[in-house]
């Protein structure tokens, strides 16, 4: 286990354009769009424009059985390898240009990809930089067999540039190590891939502005094929699942962090360094709609979490990308591991992945305008040295060794010189005893010599004499040159031996002197690790404190979002059902105005000619003023008739009036017996002033 680091050192605000070091690369994160083959799934559904109310539709001449067309002239209508791409919907009333690093069809192999896209980033990575792949697009769209391929002739990006890192350390001179880590999110979850003992849930953390994974495994590789072994033993813990869209769905995000350190002798100064660069390799489960995919109980909470996710990663690119003071790095744990790498000091390429089908236009179009943006995302990338402290400590550990033996073989020279100095000593004074000695036996030899030639008396003898003493006197010369180089020859000798042991001397101090520096520098540096011990376990405990007081909070803003996707999905399933009904009401407001229209076609039939109506209008003219005559000659006889009536009336009632005067009158007894007679037994009541049958009918006299 280790504190992987799988984030990058540096700044993950946007860097600046200007004043970068001169081995810093200033770049954009490259973008690549590539398109995938078509598939059976992938068949398109012929419709018409008229079958939905603002419906995108897609029609491509293969699907109509003219043949000869790919389906991605249904919504691309052009690209080229230098990146531009158009993007056309609704029968090409609605056209978009996008521009991106390059674009890739269906024609394009992964070793023509990695080369022209990737392989320069690899590099890098060798060289110092950090470096990050991205594999995006919707499910099914081919993100995972761009990133692993399948063998050795369709490998992906994963397995060839693990080729080229090993092949191009094989060729340095430099001492290179690799070590590997691999993880997944699933559910907002991080889980160690590598792990086989627990199923542990790992947590993020940071250190120095430096992001690492705590506990995630860390695995030391020496070779292509122990790599690939281990990422397949990762890739069988993975979460999939079959959907409507894929039959083995990728639901979770795995990453694939590829450390490299590269150790360079230690320089004049004795300053030993090293490059740690990451390589970060990330397949991201992909983007889907639940009614599209068809998923359902755990496999929609997975398609929440994948969509939360990388909504998120796509907030975080548009603030990246319109140069925003906040960005929502930590919205999720995938943007929070990513962090450095969007827009911080790692050269990125992201892999676009689209696939065909008419039914996947919405979301196409959704990945091309991600990509869009993440293209404008700057980034700076530079070089990561940082001091061996593990080279140092043994470069220092055999300096110390090897300045003792050379003190301790400098000490036994500084003994013999001594030695050899006191035998010099002692030829000295020999030589000095020597010369006393002869210089007595001469004296005594001169005084043996005069006495002798005093004995022998007298001036007779004086050519002898002179010749002795011109012996004597050569003699004696001889002697003192032979002593005098004596001297200088011991003398010599002795200079010599007081220059060496000047020098040994000051071999040894000066070697004393790097020992004691040695030994401050490791001193020094065992004190820096102690304090940055002591600093992270003090940030440790700060960062759990705070995460422990964020725990709760946090898992209340999730389910604060979780009800709000909830309200979300029932506003569109709400807003599904009043498009049907509007839809409905639309087509019944067409049928009554087809029937309408059939009315008007029949009233039209039945229409005469502007001269007929005129001679009707002329025939209803007299007819209205022939009934008017009519009318008022009646109403003349009625008014004459109702004048008569009222005549009859008073008569009728002057003569009762009389009868009831003469209470008994024969005659009107008659009268009114001859009325009922002539009424037909119907029977009157006679009322003063007028005369009512019972049946409602007038009677006039």
């Amino acid at each position: 286990m280790s504190n992987q680091t799988i984030g990058f050192s540096g700044s993950s605000r946007r860097p600046s354009t200007g004043g970068s070091p001169k081995s810093a690369i200033n770049e954009t994160i490259r973008v690549v769009c590539r398109l995938r083959p078509s598939l059976p799934m992938d068949a398109p559904k012929v419709s018409s424009p008229r079958d939905g109310v603002g419906a995108a539709t897609f029609i491509t001449p293969e699907s109509m059985g003219m043949g000869g067309a790919s389906s991605y002239e249904s919504f691309v209508s052009n690209f080229t390898p230098e990146g531009n791409l158009t993007y056309s919907k609704n029968w090409g009333e609605e056209v978009k240009s996008f521009k991106y690093s390059g674009c890739v069809g269906p024609e394009v192999d992964q070793e023509e990809l990695y080369s022209k896209q990737i392989k320069d980033i690899v590099s890098g990575v060798m060289d110092g930089y950090h470096g990050t792949i991205l594999a995006y697009g919707q499910t099914g769209s081919g993100k995972t067999y761009t990133m692993k391929g399948e063998g050795d002739a369709s490998a992906g990006v994963i397995p060839r540039s693990l080729r080229d890192m090993f092949e191009l350390a094989s060729e340095s001179v430099d001492d290179i190590t690799f070590s590997i880590s691999y993880l997944q999110i699933y559910c907002e979850v991080i889980y160690d891939m590598l792990d086989t003992s627990s199923r542990k849930v790992l947590s993020i953390r940071e250190k120095d502005n430096r992001l690492y994974v705590e506990n995630l495994t860390e695995v030391p590789v020496k070779s292509v094929e122990s790599c690939l072994e281990l990422i397949k033993e990762g890739d069988m813990k993975r979460a999939t699942a079959s959907t409507l869209l894929n039959a083995q769905s990728s639901r979770s995000h795995a990453a694939l962090l590829v450390t490299v350190t590269r150790r360079k002798k230690a320089d004049k100064a004795g300053k030993a360094t090293a490059c740690v660069s990451n390589l970060v390799m990330v397949d991201l489960a992909g983007s889907e709609r639940a009614k599209q995919s068809g998923a359902k109980f755990q496999q929609f909470e997975e398609l929440k979490a994948i969509n939360l996710s990388l909504s998120a990663l796509g907030n975080c690119v548009s603030a990246l990308a319109a140069d925003k003071t906040h960005v929502p790095y930590r919205d999720s744990k995938l943007t929070r591991l990513l962090q450095h790498t969007l827009g911080g000091n790692s050269r990125t390429a992201m892999v676009v992945c689209v696939r065909p089908g008419n039914d996947d236009a919405g979301e196409t179009y959704s990945t091309l305008m991600f990509a869009m943006r993440a293209s404008n995302v700057k980034v700076l990338a530079k070089v990561n040295t940082v001091l061996d402290y593990e080279k140092l400590y043994k470069d220092l550990q055999l300096n110390l060794d090897g300045s003792g033996d050379d003190v301790h073989r400098m000490e036994l020279e500084v003994v013999n010189l001594k030695i050899e100095l006191e035998k010099a000593k002692e030829a000295t004074q020999v030589a000095e005893n020597q010369r006393g000695a002869l210089g007595k036996r001469l004296e005594m030899s001169e005084r043996g010599f005069q006495a002798s030639l005093a004995a022998a008396g007298g001036e007779d003898n004086g050519d002898l004499v002179e010749a002795i003493e011109g012996v004597s006197e050569k003699w004696q010369q001889e002697v003192e040159a032979i002593q005098q180089e004596y001297v200088k020859e011991i003398e010599a000798l002795k200079m010599k031996h007081d220059q060496n042991l000047k020098a040994y001397k000051a071999a040894a101090n000066s070697a004393n002197f790097d020992t004691e520096e040695a030994g401050f520098e490791l001193e020094r540096a065992q004190k820096g690790h102690l304090e940055t011990l002591e600093n992270v376990t003090s940030l440790t405990e700060k960062l759990r404190e705070v995460e422990k007081e964020n725990s709760g909070r946090i898992a209340e803003l999730l389910d604060e979002l979780n009800a709000k996707i909830l309200l979300i999905e029932e506003l569109q399933g709400g807003r599904e059902k009043t498009e049907k009904a509007h839809n409905k009401k639309i087509m019944e407001l067409v049928m009554r105005l087809e029937e309408l229209e059939e009315v008007q076609q029949s009233q039209k039939a039945d229409m005469v000619s502007r001269d007929a109506v005129l001679e009707m209008e002329t025939l209803f003219s007299d007819t209205v003023e022939k009934l008017m005559h009519r009318v008022n000659q009646l109403e003349g006889k009625a008014k004459e008739n109702r004048e008569v009536e009222q005549i009859g009336n008073k008569h009728v009632d002057q003569k009762i009036q009389q009868s009831r005067q003469k209470n008994s009158d024969p005659h009107a007894m008659a009268l009114l017996a001859q009325m009922e007679k002539n009424a037909g037994g119907v029977g009157v009541r006679v009322e003063p002033g007028r005369l009512r049958a019972r049946n409602g009918r007038k009677q006039a006299f």
